[in-house]
């Protein structure tokens, strides 16, 4: 009998959490400020691999938080934001001193074109970093997000302000990502071309003594 990793029944194994289940029913968006030490409290279920069938957004502001996603290990560090898109498989493993904010909201309120950005990048983890003021600006949003949803006053309009709201963190999330996203694919292209000019000026110089892919590797440092 073949032995090996099961994926299939790991996969049937993991949970998956609907936003209704987590959430006060009748709204569409939840939002916290949080201590990383907080976070194994407020939901057991972070600790150990889930799924969500919503968006799940962590902007840390100070420390770190090890995340497991799709079975990868990412770093969140300061200043910089982890959407976690429906379907992906994630845990925190690991958390130093710090606080930030938990961004949850409904996959139906992601624009299709945002969507894409996010959930078909090359490296399929949506991890942004954030300069000073990139890092101030989300602050500030967040703080302004979870000022409007916790308010005691109800008003006309408070549900568009607040969808307002949260279409400026997706389209803003969605941009610097997408800018990021360009800068390690022309990286990858730079790294390739260069790779292909050092090949031919080494198969040219040693044309006649390489006779393996393996030693061309080899001289190559691969």
């Amino acid at each position: 009998m073949a032995s090996g990793l099961n994926i299939k029944g790991m996969s049937e194994k993991i949970p998956i959490y609907q936003f209704d289940e987590l959430m006060e029913k009748g709204s569409d968006i939840f939002i916290c400020n949080f201590l990383a030490e907080e976070i194994f409290q407020y939901a057991i279920e972070a600790s150990v691999p889930h799924r969500h069938g919503h968006y799940c957004c962590f902007f840390v502001e100070k420390g770190n938080l090890d995340f497991m996603i799709d079975f990868q290990l990412v770093l969140i560090k300061k200043q910089s934001i982890l959407i976690s898109y429906p379907g992906q498989v994630h845990e925190v493993v690991k958390h130093q001193t710090g606080n930030g904010w938990v961004l949850a909201f409904y996959a139906k309120l992601v624009n299709e074109n945002a969507r894409l950005i996010i959930e078909e990048s090359l490296t399929k983890v949506a991890l942004i970093d954030l300069n000073d003021e990139e890092n101030d600006w989300f602050k500030k949003l967040f703080e302004l997000i979870n000022s409007v949803i916790n308010t005691e006053k109800q008003a006309m309009f408070q549900p568009q302000l607040i969808r307002s709201l949260l279409d400026s963190f997706i389209y803003q999330a969605s941009i610097l990502y997408q800018l990021q996203e360009n800068t390690r694919i022309q990286e990858h292209s730079s790294r390739n071309i260069d790779i292909t000019k050092k090949l031919r000026q080494l198969l040219q110089k040693n044309f006649k003594t390489i006779k393996k892919p393996s030693e061309c590797a080899e001289k190559m440092n691969f």
